[in-house]
């Protein structure tokens, strides 16, 4: 079974190396969006605790 396995992959290499390709850009895109979603809350929350200290004090 792994022999025709491995038969069927070498016949159809262009195949194999496009779906590769997508799954790479597939999970480097998931990656990408989970960092970014996170670097947003962070800055969400800085944003709001910055806000919050300043509003006690008198701008001169």
């Amino acid at each position: 079974m792994t022999l025709f396995v491995l038969l069927r992959l070498r016949a159809h290499r262009v195949l194999m190396g496009a779906s590769l390709v997508v799954v790479l850009l597939a999970t480097t895109l998931l990656a990408t969006l989970a960092l970014f979603a996170q670097s947003v809350g962070d800055a969400a929350l800085r944003h709001a605790l910055g806000d919050q200290g300043a509003r006690g004090r008198r701008s001169w």
